[in-house]
């Protein structure tokens, strides 16, 4: 059972419980949670600044499967991985894409597909984790993956037209429209589940991919929006800054029983991009409450 306080600039949590020593089954926690939050407001501020509230949640350990080998960025895989066994000790299966269709995916609460190219993944196998409650996160190029096999994504793109440029210039006018890396301003809604942790309004993100998805129409479905003047630093031509303008680098969809959690940016860039780790890991633990 985690503390969640929440006021005017900030959101914080803590555990008020220990694995350790305070062991109890999902049930027994959710009934905690919901018998300490119905107590009355008042009651809930006592002790706390006027303006702080305070409520109880639930948060499961979650069992882990990255998928690895065939099709998948090899860069991509290897800095979730450090992240979660290297940095925070947090187990973690790596799946292989060849024995995926062996691999029962239901005894596993998350499964996280990193930067993926290619069509041997069963797609089926993947809809029914989902349907069956399991939560897929998707990175970057995986986004088209899921757009295609798993639930249809609105994505935006650029018609390029080439104009006055010679045959013998094609190359470098294509090459111009790659985001090979850059970092760009986003703006956060820190009571969002996504962002919980994060005290600054502004958290710059690093991008290496163009993938663009929409912006819902929902405004508190959009937690994470990039600024109106989002380059900080680094290369983007100027169409693909147009997009990013109008895009949301995070998206979550409902499926079945499941959720799928997509992210068009890199949180966990060869890890040194410390600030956004949290994001996967909020993904992780937070999950549920999203």
């Amino acid at each position: 059972i985690y503390s969640l306080l929440n006021g005017i600039g900030f959101e914080t949590s803590h555990s008020i419980t220990s694995l350790e020593t305070d062991f109890i089954s999902k049930n027994d926690c959710i009934n905690a949670a919901r018998f300490m939050n119905s107590g009355s407001a008042k009651n809930r501020e006592i002790g706390l600044d006027p303006g702080i509230k305070i409520r109880y949640i639930c948060i499961a350990k979650p069992k882990i499967g990255l998928i690895v080998g065939d099709g998948v960025r090899s860069y991509d895989a290897g800095e979730i991985w450090h992240l979660l066994d290297v940095r925070f000790d947090i187990p973690i299966s790596k799946l292989d894409i060849g024995n995926l269709g062996y691999i029962d995916l239901n005894k596993y609460s998350h499964i996280i597909l990193p930067d993926y190219n290619g069509s041997r993944i069963n797609s089926d196998q993947i809809k029914e984790y989902v349907n069956n409650g399991g939560n897929l996160i998707a990175y970057r190029n995986s986004i088209r993956w899921v757009s295609n096999n798993i639930d249809e994504i609105e994505l935006l793109s650029n018609d390029l037209v080439a104009n006055d440029i010679a045959f013998d210039e094609r190359q470098a006018f294509y090459g111009a429209q790659q985001t090979g890396g850059a970092i760009f301003e986003s703006n956060i809604d820190k009571s969002h589940p996504i962002n919980y942790g994060i005290e600054s309004s502004s958290l710059p993100l690093f991008r290496n991919s163009n993938v663009y998805m929409t912006k819902d129409e929902q405004s508190f479905n959009n937690p994470i929006l990039y600024s109106s003047n989002p380059l900080i630093s680094g290369y983007v031509s100027e169409e693909n800054l147009s997009l990013i303008k109008k895009s949301s680098p995070f998206k979550l969809i409902r499926k079945g029983r499941g959720k799928i959690l997509l992210m068009t940016d890199n949180t966990n860039f060869r890890a040194f991009w410390f600030g956004t780790n949290r994001i996967l890991l909020n993904m992780l633990f937070h999950s549920n409450i999203m």
